[in-house]
């Protein structure tokens, strides 16, 4: 993500391009390049895709559920494998990768006279967010994406909004930026307490303690562990709660004939006959999810019945 920011920000000082909105990967594109010639250029990642979405249905088909992101992710290895074709590799002098990159354009009607001169030499691009509406704004992302955080994530967020003259003025952005999020009212540190100074003998020539695993350091926010805390305390009220009830009679029957794993009807029979109340949550994330799933299971069990 920082090379992406530092190359952006090179790029336009040296040659005045602008830049589309960055993704949340922290990609952008060159305003100016027309959008054929990018999908041209982008045909791998359409085969990659579609291998990899095929791979994932027939193995969802095979196992009789959705896969984790983990499992979704050995897929698209698998689709990076079986569709990777012969390129040109680093050592290609500059001058047959440009000649061999015209010949494709060319091919296209897609030649740089044809686009370039709206490339280079833009106006000045508009003023960037104020850092503490970058601070604001990432504190968002992270809440939306984890739990939890490190450290390096932080610097990863901060890094799609950097915007400077220099690689080295990218960098040292993102990690003023990235301090002023951990430093923030809001930003809790997940870490156990520790000596406020420890003696020299148990720091790191970085400063950090010694008894500090580095990169382990875990981080969140005040209104994600109030939202945790309300859903523990909701499960905890609930337990004996004994609201929609399935009798196992009917549970039995009704798990008798549908191909579920085992797992799967455990799931199943534990949402029957829990108890808990089904409560939906829409502002309390992971709890959302679970009354999500327990609609599900009813509807399934409807079904069946």
């Amino acid at each position: 993500m920082l090379y992406k920011a530092a190359l952006r920000s090179e790029l336009s000082t040296r040659l005045g391009v602008s830049w589309t909105p960055v993704d949340k990967d922290g990609v952008a594109e060159v305003v100016g390049v027309p959008q054929a010639l990018i999908e041209q250029w982008s045909a791998r990642r359409h085969e990659l895709k579609a291998v990899g979405d095929e791979l994932i249905a027939n193995r969802e088909v095979e196992l009789g559920r959705t896969l984790t992101p983990n499992e979704r992710t050995e897929c698209f290895q698998i689709a990076a494998y079986r569709t990777r074709t012969p390129k040109l590799d680093a050592d290609t002098p500059t001058a047959e990768l440009r000649a061999h990159w015209r010949t494709e354009a060319d091919a296209w009607l897609l030649g740089p006279e044809r686009w370039l001169g709206d490339t280079t030499n833009r106006p000045t691009r508009p003023a960037e967010l104020a850092a503490e509406e970058v601070v604001a704004e990432v504190i968002v992302h992270l809440e939306e994406q984890s739990a939890t955080w490190g450290r390096a994530k932080v610097v990863e967020e901060v890094s799609r909004f950097v915007s400077a003259t220099t690689a080295e003025e990218v960098r040292e952005c993102a990690e003023v930026l990235a301090e002023r999020v951990l430093a923030d009212a809001e930003v809790v540190s997940l870490a156990g307490p520790l000596p406020a100074e420890p003696p020299v003998s148990l720091r790191r020539r970085d400063g950090m303690a010694a008894v500090e695993r580095h990169g382990a350091l875990r981080f969140s926010t005040r209104a994600t562990l109030r939202r945790e805390a309300a859903i523990l305390e909701g499960v905890d009220a609930g337990r004996d709660a004994h609201a929609a009830v399935v009798d196992e009679l009917t549970v039995d029957r009704v798990l008798a004939d549908p191909p579920l794993g085992g797992d799967q009807r455990e799931a199943v029979r534990g949402l029957l006959t829990g108890g808990e109340p089904r409560r939906s949550s829409r502002r309390s994330g992971g709890h959302g999810e679970v009354a999500r799933t327990r609609r599900r299971a009813s509807r399934m069990a409807s079904r069946w019945l």
